[in-house]
Formats: structure tokens, sequence, C-alpha cells
């Protein structure tokens, strides 16, 4: 931490700080003493409710112990008495009856094993107090019944932190859920949910991140307007660094950037650039602000002040992780962190002054039978175990391994104080130096002593570091039976875990430090010649997101229609400020909408495939390390597995590359694509796929803007000699087809020009052969239809009853590239361009398609994203960008070019597609047959027989149908 000077003030002035953060008692005393000295004490309207009631406590025990109060101070003691009975202290100075008498003896009974920090003390504590409650009875008035629902509350909370302490989480968390359904059924301000909520996400949000998002979502979209402006600050940085907790960094950069407007309006000077002194009272001021129309109270100050803060502080830990100026931001976030260990300095010193009036008050509360506000109960975290538990990490990084580090860890895991997740980490340290020390059955014990306190404490990272070490230890140790048997058990926990996450982005941020269990489990399921088994392990490592029903199904569709009006509001308004607020509002509800979406998991069974395949072929791709590619050929008679070590062939990366990006002017596309076909397409696998009627392919990662076929078979490109296409995952292959009708309804959009701009702010150019195109495609289908030309506005095309309807759709637009580093935080917001400006992503995902195939010609519609921000690779090869949106949309399939495509052989291609659709073929065999009559048509240039001008059109499919041999099982 640094020290003062750090600051580049040493010396700062409090005075704001004191009057912002000054305890009830203090403030309470300088007031008394003033009107005891004749003077005047601030109207009592300024005052807060404790600082009243203190008031009023103080002058009425002056009163009854015979002290003459001066004349101006009598008339201040009965105004400051009507302002305590009005915000509901008049209890402070009025004899007890026996409903206070009672909620003092619960606080009484609350109290002991709290302040002891005994977790199963208070516990039983709690259970005395809630029956002492209970028996209460009912309340006599309504602020009898607000106060019996502060209490139930109290005591959940209290019960929380208990349960925190003793290691038992999900009770835990369930007592906190308890809490938020109190204050949600009970007449609470926003604020006291809001409180709730945010102590919630600060305990659970890390582990159970989709119900913290599912009760904070919400909280934020519909009580954002309602909080004051320091809670507003307090709300959306809580919600950036929940998201950045599970790794979603680029949503919570997104969120950061876009509150901009609340930090601004709330008068906070970020400390990147502004003094501590300029910081220190902008915080301070904030705290004043009104709450609820009234005056906060010194606990309300304090908590402000301490939020504000860390929220500033939690601002600048996303910047630093996800900015380039990333040591700016750290210099500005230990600046922070340095003013707030001074504030709590500061406030403690404030805390400790004593107070003048302590002897008077204690005798006049014993005369009098005044009542006082009772303590609330507070849970001392014992951090003794673990700092020694991080004094031994520093001797084992300065010392290395030995026997006495091993058995000191050992011995501090057993020590009562030291939380269970880090007895599980002392555990794993220990189990590794055993390991290294060539000490394996000492190693093995302690990984399973840490297994199980992990599970117990249901902490995910320290399950998967013990189960990990287990596996690599030696197989007389550890054999190898029960290595696939723990890994498979540890791939449940984290499947069960993710299946609760549904947010946006948030599944490939979860997944992105626990993919080593499924490549561990597979490589050993490979290893024993169980393929089945392998590669329903690597099937669960390919994207998931699409699996489930339509956005548009009665689960969700309520949620759907929020997002749509979000998104019309979004685009009417002007005033970038409110954009900006609608932008936030948009994203939290599509995370909400996604949240409650119904997702399938895949669960693939490689026999059921096989089944299927007739005489058709699957080539699955997958990295399972940088420099590794597994590569398998099924079919309906046997597996065959390929490893290729990409060290053997230095330039992979580099023609890869080149394929992904490819120049127009570049006349190297050819040899890139077959020096791949070497790699990609084994002499093991050549036979079957020269046989192969059809073939599937599954790639993996940037394997996914390869145009598979374009590469060279035998002399010629593969798609000439079959149909070709990809699919994300093989279980989509399983799935039950849907029937291909014998009419299908058609509707092609197209518009020539368009008003939308590109990323720079130009004009984009106009398509002279778009509407063409889609008038010539409609005119194959017997149901065809054409939105076109000024027709084709944003609202026209999101209301068309027709696009709902058609079982083809044609979109001929302009489209953004989802890999524009503009889009890594929000790739589901990449663009297609109407006559009347863009709709992005969510839009389109938001419709309500039966298609069962969508055909877009806008450039770079058919990639994926490969990256979002924070996250160089996507863990679980998630699926985001336009195809994406069409599938979620309920699309069946989407053929879509991978790169700019030039107009004139869209039109050539989309027309020779189209007669294929028309009469009758499905998705993959009309795209066969549309390339094989592209390139066979005479006259063609060498420019135009260049994979360039023709490879990009490739078709993904989330459903068997696209093919022939996906007939079996229609519905």
């Amino acid at each position: 931490m640094p020290n003062a000077a750090a600051l580049g003030d040493s010396e700062l002035d409090w005075s704001g700080f004191d009057r912002a953060c000054m305890p009830a008692h203090l403030e309470a005393a300088r007031i008394v003493a003033a009107l005891m000295a004749g003077g005047q004490g601030p109207a009592p309207e300024r005052l807060a409710a404790d600082a009243a009631g203190q008031v009023a406590l103080r002058l009425r025990q002056r009163q009854l112990s015979g002290h003459a109060l001066p004349p101006g101070a009598v008339a201040y003691a009965e105004a400051v008495g009507a302002r305590a009975a009005a915000l509901g202290r008049g209890a402070d100075t009025a004899p007890g009856d026996a409903f206070t008498r009672a909620l003092l003896q619960v606080n009484a009974l609350m109290a002991p094993g709290m302040a002891a920090g005994e977790a199963e003390a208070a516990l039983a504590d709690l259970a005395r107090a809630e029956e002492r409650l209970e028996a209460i009875g009912a309340a006599g008035s309504p602020r009898e019944a607000a106060e019996l629902e502060d209490y139930r509350a109290l005591i959940q909370s209290a019960r929380g932190r208990a349960l925190v302490l003793a290691g038992r989480h999900d009770e835990a968390e369930r007592a906190f859920w308890a809490i938020v359904a109190l204050r949600e059924a009970s007449s609470v301000t926003h604020d006291a949910l809001f409180a709730e909520v945010i102590a919630y996400v600060d305990r659970f949000g890390a582990r159970y991140p989709d119900r913290a998002l599912s009760r904070l979502i919400p909280l934020v979209r519909h009580s954002l307007a309602d909080l004051a402006l320091p809670e507003r600050v307090v709300l959306l940085m809580t919600l950036a660094d929940l998201y950045r907790g599970v790794g979603d960094v680029a949503g919570a950069r997104h969120l950061v950037e876009d509150a901009a407007g609340t930090l601004a309006e709330a008068g906070l000077p970020l400390p990147e650039t502004a003094p501590p002194q300029a910081v220190l009272d902008a915080v301070a001021a904030l705290s004043l602000v009104p709450l609820n129309g009234q005056p906060p109270g010194a606990t309300e100050r304090f908590a402000r002040f301490s939020g504000v803060m860390t929220a500033l502080m939690k601002r600048a830990n996303i910047l630093r992780q996800s900015s380039e100026a990333g040591q700016v931001h750290l210099a500005a976030f230990q600046r922070l962190s340095d003013l707030g260990d001074r504030a709590m300095a500061r406030s403690a010193a404030l805390a400790a002054e004593p107070d003048p009036d302590e002897v008077h008050i204690a005798a006049a509360l014993a005369d009098a039978d005044l009542t006082a506000p009772p303590p609330l109960p507070y849970v001392p975290l014992d951090l003794g175990a673990s700092r020694r538990l991080d004094a031994l990490a520093d001797r084992a990084e300065a010392e290395g391994a030995s026997v006495a580090l091993a058995a000191e860890l050992e011995a501090l895991a057993e020590d009562p104080g030291l939380q269970p997740v880090l007895a599980a980490q002392a555990l794993t340290q220990a189990a590794g130096m055993w390991a290294d020390l060539g000490v394996p059955e000492r190693a093995s014990g302690d990984y399973r002593r840490a297994a199980r306190i992990a599970q117990q404490a249901d902490d995910l990272w320290q399950d998967i570091q013990a189960v990990l070490g287990l596996s690599l230890l030696p197989d007389d140790t550890h054999p190898p039976e029960r290595k696939r048997a723990d890994l498979r058990a540890l791939v449940e926990r984290i499947e069960a875990r993710r299946a609760r996450l549904n947010a946006a982005y948030l599944p490939s941020a979860f997944m992105a430090d626990k993919v080593l269990p499924y490549l561990a489990a597979a490589h050993m399921a490979g290893k024993a010649g169980d393929h089945a088994e392998r590669l329903r392990l690597l099937d669960r490592l390919r994207a998931q997101e699409i699996h489930g029903p339509p956005l548009a199904a009665p689960a969700t569709d309520p949620l759907r229609r929020e997002v749509i009006a979000l998104s019309g509001r979004l685009r009417a308004e002007p005033d970038p400020e409110r954009a900006a607020r609608l932008r936030i509002e948009r994203r939290l509800a599509w995370d909400e909408l996604m949240i409650a979406r119904p997702r399938l998991r895949p669960d693939f069974e490689l026999a059921a495939l096989q089944a299927r395949l007739g005489g058709a072929a699957v080539l699955s791709a997958f990295f399972m390390a940088p420099d590794v590619l597994d590569l398998t050929l099924i079919t309906a008679g046997e597996v065959v597995q390929v490893r290729r070590l990409l060290s053997e062939w230095p330039d992979f990366a580099a023609r890869l590359a080149a394929v992904l990006q490819p120049s127009r002017l570049s006349l190297d596309l050819p040899a890139h694509l077959a020096a791949l076909a070497d790699i990609l397409l084994p002499e093991a696998f050549r036979p079957a796929l020269a046989a192969a009627p059809e073939l599937a392919i599954v790639p993996h990662r940037a394997l996914h803007g390869l145009p598979w076929g374009a590469l060279p078979l035998d002399g010629q490109p593969l798609i000439l000699g079959r149909p070709v296409a990809t699919v994300p995952n093989l279980t989509a292959l399983t799935r039950p087809g849907r029937c291909w009708p014998a009419a299908p309804r058609f509707l092609g959009v197209a518009t020539r020009s368009t008003t939308a701009t590109d990323a720079a702010g130009r004009r984009l150019i106009d398509l002279p052969q778009a509407e063409a195109e889609a008038r010539a495609a409609a005119a194959q289908f017997r149901h065809g239809a054409t939105l076109l030309g000024a027709g084709a506005t944003r609202a026209a095309f999101l209301s068309d009853p027709r696009l709902g309807a058609a079982d083809t759709v044609l979109v001929a637009l302009h489209g953004t590239d989802v890999a524009d580093p503009a889009l890594a935080r929000a790739p589901m917001e990449t663009t297609l361009a109407l006559c009347d400006g863009a709709i992005d992503g969510i839009d389109l995902a938001c419709l309500a398609l039966s298609a069962g195939l969508v055909v877009s010609t806008a450039c770079y519609s058919g990639r994926r994203a490969a990256r979002i921000e924070g996250l160089e690779t996507l863990p679980a090869d998630a699926l985001y960008g336009l195809q994406a949106a069409f599938l979620l949309a309920g699309a069946g399939a989407v053929l879509a070019p991978l790169w700019r495509a030039g107009d004139a052989t869209a039109h050539r291609i989309a027309g020779h597609l189209f007669e294929a659709l028309g009469q009758g073929a499905r998705p993959a065999e009309a795209l066969h047959r549309a390339i094989r009559a592209y390139l066979d048509s005479p006259g063609l240039r060498r420019v135009e027989r260049d994979p360039y001008a023709w490879a990009p059109y490739a078709l993904c499919a989330f459903s068997p149908a696209i093919f022939a041999f996906g007939s079996q099982g229609e519905s």
C-alpha cells in the first residue's frame, strides 16, 4: 500500500469529511453544547433521524436531571422532539413500552455470539432471538409492524454472516435470499432493498453470479431512476464489478463507460487526473445528498462515503484490466486505496472520541426507562490464520518446496480460524510440494482432503486445482481409472454451475479458467480408446448459447418485447447522454432475457450420430492446446483420430491468418488453402472423404472462419465433389430434423442505398444489384415476396409478418464485421444496414423466425466473434455475431460470406442458389450446386475463378435438416 506521500498531497483538509461522516453522538453532543451555552442549533428539519433522536435524548436527560435549559434550548427541545417523533425516533425520549422492551430483549439475544465471532454460538443465539421476536405477536401500529419487519431482516442478515463465518455457503446464500424476499414484501424504500442486494452481491456474486444477476439486473433497470445519486453510482459499479469478477471484463468496461453520465452527474472527479483533495471533498459532499427527501443519518453517510470510494476503486480496477493505459489506472487505484485507508483511520478516530454526556445519559436512561437505538450485530473476521497462509506462500515462493513448509501448510489447514476455502488452498499447496519432493502418497492424501473441503465449501477453483493435481500423480499412486472418474465428476460439477449462467457473455467468461479438466478427461479417454467419451467431453467445450427455444417462446416473450421496446427507444433517442443510459438498460434487459431463457445442454451420443449418417462423414477439429490440433473423422462404420503437432508446420498460423483475412489483390490464396488442406485433411481421412456424399464440418476457434469447402481434395475444392457445411457442435447433428417444405415461402429484403454509416462515419457505398437479386430470388418460389428500396426501413423489416412466416429469407444489405475492435466488447451489436439506418444483432435475435434458412449477402455476416474484450480466445467456442442472432431468433441455418463479398459475384451465386432451393434442394445441396454452376460458367476470368471471389459463402446450421442424411427423424 502506498504511503501518504504517494497521494501527491500528504496534508489533506478533512473538514468536509468530518461534516459528512461525524458519528451521530458527536454531532448531537456539539449541538447540545452550543444550545447550553446560549447559542443556536441547526434547523431541526435539517437533522437526520439519528441526530434528532440523540439531541432530543440529551436535552430530555438534562431536564430529567434538574438542569435548567436556556430559553432557546427549551423551544429547540420541543421542536427537535417533534422532529424525532415524526422520523420514528420518539421512543428515544419517551418511557419504554412493552413492545420496545421486547425488542431490546431480542437485540440482547442477538449480540453475544456475533460480537465474539463464534459462528455456531451466534447461530444458536439468533435462533433464540427469532423465537422471542415471534413471541411478541401482532404489531399494534404501522410503526411496530415496520420494526418487526426490520428485525426479521436483521436476524436473517446476521444469520447469513454467521453461516459465511462457519463456511456453510449454500445455507448463507439462502439466508440472504430470505432477506431480499423480506425487503421486497415489506414497505421499505428502494434504498433499503438496494443495500441488501449490494450485500448479497458482495458476499456471493462470484460464487453465484447467475442468481446475483437475476436479482441485481431487475433492480438496476426498475429502480435506478428512484435511487439517489450515491446509490446509483454504487449500484452501477457493483454490477460492473460483478461482471469483472466472473471474467466478463468486456461487459464490465462497457458498463463503466456507459455509466460515465451518472458519474458526471454526481460531480465525481476521476482519480486519474484529479488531486486527492478534490476526490475526498466530492465523495464527502455526495454522501450528504438527501435520502428519500430526508437528510441521511450518520450510518448512511459513512456507508455512502465508503460505497462511493469503493465504487471508484472498482472502476479503476476494471479499467486497469481492460485499458491500454493500465498503469495509469493502477496508480489511480493505489491512490484511492490509500485515501480510503486514511478515511477509515479518520473515522475510527472520530468514533473513539469520548462522549461528554455519556455518564449522564446512562443515568437518565436507567431513571426514566428511556430507550436508545440498539447497536447492530457485527461478525469480526479472524484474519490471523489467513495472514499466516500468505506468509507461508511468500516463503514457498522465495525458498521453494521443503518438507518443513509442506508440514506447516498441513498444520495450518487444521486451524479452526482458517476459512474452509483457505484450508483447501493450504492443502493444495502442501500437496504440490509433496509431489515436487517425490512423496506422491502424501500428495495424494492432501489433494483428496483439499478436494473434499472445496466441494463442501462449493469453491470450484480449489476443487479444480486439487483434482487436476491428483490427475498428474503417478499411475501407481492414483490409477488411471480413478483419475478418469475424478475428472468426470469434476466436469459434471463445473457443468452444474455453468448451467445456471445464461447472461449474454458470462458463460464464456466463466469457462476461461475451467477448460483444463475437460481437456485432461478427454485426453485420458482418448488414451483408453473411448472415442464416445472423448468426443462427448470436447463437445461440452463447443458453442452452447443457441441450444434451447427461440427467444419468442412463451416463457421469455414478455422480456423479449421489453428488449424490442428499448431498442426502438434507443434508435429514436437523439440525446447522447440519454442514449447511453438506454444502452445500459437494454444491455441489462438483454442479459435478463438470456438468463430467463431455458437452455438445453449438449450431451453428444456418438452411436446416435453414426446411426444417422448413412454414407455421409463428419470432420471434427479441436485445439487441445495452441499448438496441438485434434482431428477426428466420423463415419457410420468407424472413428479415425489424427493428432497434429503444429510445431511441425511452422507456417500454419501465418497461412491460416492469410486465409481468414484475405486480400483481393493477393494471388496466394490457392497456395495457402492447399497447404492447410495437407494439415486439416490427413491422408488417413482421404479415402472416406472422397467417398462421402455429404460432409459436415465441426470447426474450433479460428477454424470457424476458414472456407472449408475451398480446401482442395484430389485436385478440386471439397465443395465441388459433395455438399459441405459447418455445424457449431456435434450434438446439433443428432437433433431432430425439421421438415423441408415442398412449397417454401420466401421473403427477400434488399435496398440499394442506406443512410447508415461505417464506424468512421463515412456513407456506405450503394449496392446496385441487391434489389434485382431479391426480385430474381423471389421469382424462383411459388410463394415469393420482397421488401425493397425505400420500403425496407428498420420499422418495416422488424414488424413485417412475412418475415416470421417465411421458410427462406434473403437479406441483401450492408453488414459490419464482428471482428472490428470496436465490437469486441459487444459482438452481438454487429449491424445490418437497412434503408433508414442500422439494426443490430440484438434486434435480429428478438425476431420470431421460422425460417429453415437465412441467406445474407451482407459482407462479413458469416463471421462469428473469435474473441471478446478481456478474452483473447473464447474458451467454450461461444457463438456471437449476426450468425448467432439469426439462430437465436429461430433460424435453422445461415448462409453468409466470411469476408467482403463482391456484389456481382454475390448476385450470380445467389441466382444459382435460389434456383436450386426453388427446385426443392436442401441448403447444403443447393450451395454445392450453386458453386459448381458458378465455376462452370463460360467466360469466367481468372480473378472470378479465384477462391477470393466464390469461397467466402459458408453455410452454418444448427440442425441436420440442411443435409439429406438429416431427413431421418424429421419433425
